[in-house]
């Protein structure tokens, strides 16, 4: 898959979302999906806890967090396909998490936007397994260098990770399925801040600063890594092995208009 062919599945997958908030009434009448406000004073009837707005919106609804500090772990459950959960600022709503996550997706296209978390145990975002075509924009992750294992642990094809600021991590990303990583800022990631074993792999025009260990690691076919700025590592800067279930063929991986220093 080129990187055109990504980007535009990407922005397919964002008009899929959007199509999510109409919702087709018994009369076959589209009517607008709800939003459901959060804050953690509870004014103007909003639910105090990020959980309850999610517990309380139907698929398709957005959940619109206020400015505050919300100390939970949130979960998105099965039967909540195409919600929003949409932050008032990235840096303005921080999500200090519990044991063991921050957020935890288990429906298809979910959005997740304009927050922060930090203080998680093991994963700051984590898209389970076989759940399609999450979105994560405009996401500030903090992790603990050793205290989070990874900022971002996706299991589901087709996420898309864009315009966020992961840091602190043992891994930045660590992903077993399809994602494209644009346009984000990786750092202190105390062994790689994106390892991928997953075939359509797009990392391309990040930041991407390790504590140690490498960059970007890549097992996959057809994978395409460009255009991103590397810090200095301890290990390799790139590193790309490309290839299909049987080990037999290899779509090209396309690689090219990185700055990193040492090895790719």
């Amino acid at each position: 898959m080129t990187y055109n062919r990504i980007a535009r599945a990407v922005r397919q997958g964002y008009i899929a979302t959007i199509a999510a908030v109409l919702v087709v009434t018994a009369t076959g009448v589209a009517a607008r999906a709800a939003t459901i406000c959060v804050d953690p004073s509870g004014k103007h009837g909003c639910l105090t806890t990020i959980q309850a707005g999610v517990t309380a919106a139907s698929a398709g609804d957005t959940v619109f967090v206020k400015t505050g500090k919300y100390f939970e772990t949130v979960t998105v459950p099965s039967g909540k396909d195409g919600l929003i959960l949409q932050g008032a600022s990235k840096t303005g709503v921080v999500i200090i998490a519990s044991y063991p996550d921050g957020i935890d997706v288990q429906s298809n296209n979910v959005t997740i936007e304009t927050l922060s978390i930090e203080t998680f145990y093991y994963w700051g975002i984590v898209v389970a397994d076989g759940v399609s075509a999450t979105t994560i924009s405009k996401v500030r992750i903090q992790g603990q260098i050793y205290g989070g294992y990874a900022c971002i642990n996706n299991g589901g094809p087709n996420t898309t990770v864009t315009k966020s600021t992961l840091n602190g991590c043992y891994y930045g990303i660590y992903t077993t399925a399809s994602v494209g990583v644009f346009d984000s800022t990786i750092s202190q990631c105390s062994n790689g801040c994106i390892y991928a074993t997953a075939d359509s792999v797009a990392i391309v025009h990040n930041t991407i600063n390790p504590y140690g260990g490498y960059g970007i690691y890549v097992s996959g076919d057809g994978p395409e890594v460009n255009d991103n700025t590397i810090g200095p590592v301890s290990s390799y800067a790139i590193s790309v092995s490309c290839h299909d279930s049987g080990y037999t063929t290899c779509t090209a991986a396309s690689i090219g208009g990185n700055k990193a220093p040492g090895q790719i």
